[in-house]
């Protein structure tokens, strides 16, 4: 390759990239309104003054997700086995999306070189400042306040890194873009040898039968009253996740009525997915008894590395969050109801027959 050509790649890669997704409350999202969180209420309410004034969004944001993440045990121990495995004296690590810090003062603890520490709302970036001057790693780790797209190379207090680390991962493993964002970090900010953590995750889905589901998502009969029409206005178009239905899926009784399939298999350090277009992709099922299938119940896992040459994992699976209720507050599962599409399809024929009926009829009494 020509020198001209080199420095064209090279400039190429180095090029600030715009997301299509932003995280909540970013500084540089066109679509951030920055409200302050004293404007949702009337003035008889009392808002503390500590936060009147900040982004209603990252309000609402931290006390959604983010106590419960930091509180996610299991989650701050499969990132500390992750970076001891590859963090040491001389190690240069940068982190998209540092929020409280966390991950970054596991780095510095561990005995990295330097953190750059990316954080995409002003707010956060100031409080995880304070964190780490707090805990006295103010002199290894450089928080700086920006979309890790607009981050250049010549930013970094100590160039390139060695380790790239993040937990940018939504309900559904990609839904918070987390696959674009490494990827652009990994191209620009990494060295070619670098890590990344997590290395890789798949996305999964799994059918289930849960009468106590089917209980809150469809019309029965009462006493003899027929009320089952108004099925004909159920959702089995949106995913939606389990936070949204107020309980956990642990608690639905769930019975699994098939394995958990891969659908998405994603390697962050090297940028590779099988998701890409078209998107659609028909699976079969084995179903594992007789039974009737209320829902899909969409979970992931992701993985790294470690010294002995085994790989740690952290997941969203139900049966592995039983017992971490942060986990299921922070992410939970994605669920999408399933319908029997001939039947439906036939009630609401009938339904339409019906309300023909009696549009007829409200006509004539006219």
């Amino acid at each position: 390759m020509s020198d001209s050509a080199t420095k064209k790649e090279e400039r190429s890669t180095e090029a600030a990239h715009k997301p299509s997704w932003y995280p909540p409350a970013a500084d540089e999202d066109p679509e951030n309104e920055n409200i302050p969180f004293e404007n949702q209420f009337d003035d008889h309410f009392h808002v503390p003054s500590r936060i009147a004034q900040v982004n209603s969004e990252l309000i609402e944001t931290v006390n959604d997700f983010h106590f419960a993440m930091m509180n996610d045990v299991q989650r701050n121990q499969f990132y500390y086995d992750a970076l001891k495995a590859v963090v040491g004296t001389e190690t240069v690590v940068i982190e998209i999306g540092t929020g409280s810090g966390l991950l970054a003062m596991i780095s510095a603890k561990l005995g990295a070189k330097h953190v750059t520490a990316i954080e995409a709302n002003r707010s956060l970036a100031s409080l995880a400042r304070y964190n780490i001057r707090k805990n006295g790693f103010e002199d290894r780790v450089t928080v700086i306040n920006k979309m890790s797209t607009d981050v250049r190379p010549e930013d970094l207090p100590f160039g390139k890194a060695d380790v790239l680390v993040s937990e940018i991962l939504g309900t559904l493993l990609l839904s918070e873009s987390a696959l674009e964002y490494n990827e652009d970090a990994r191209k620009r900010l990494l060295k070619k040898d670098g890590s990344v953590i997590p290395g890789d995750g798949v996305q999964c889905v799994t059918l289930i039968q849960s009468e106590k589901l089917d209980l809150i998502s469809t019309a029965r009969n009462w006493k003899g009253l027929d009320l089952a029409s108004f099925n004909r206005f159920r959702d089995t178009s949106s995913l939606i996740f389990t936070k949204q239905l107020g309980c956990r899926i642990t608690h639905l009784n769930y019975k699994p009525m098939s394995l958990r399939i891969p659908i998405i298999r994603c390697d962050f350090s090297k940028g590779t997915c099988d998701a890409a277009p078209p998107r659609e992709r028909r699976i079969r099922f084995h179903a594992l008894e007789t039974g009737t299938i209320h829902a899909a119940v969409y979970s992931w896992e992701v993985h790294s590395p470690i010294a002995d040459g085994t790989k740690i994992t952290m997941s969203t699976h139900p049966e592995d969050t039983v017992n971490q209720l942060a986990r299921d507050m922070q992410w939970g599962q994605g669920i999408q109801l399933l319908d029997d599409y001939v039947a439906s399809e036939e009630r609401n024929r009938a339904d339409e027959d019906a309300d023909s009926r009696d549009e007829a009829f409200v006509m004539l009494r006219v």
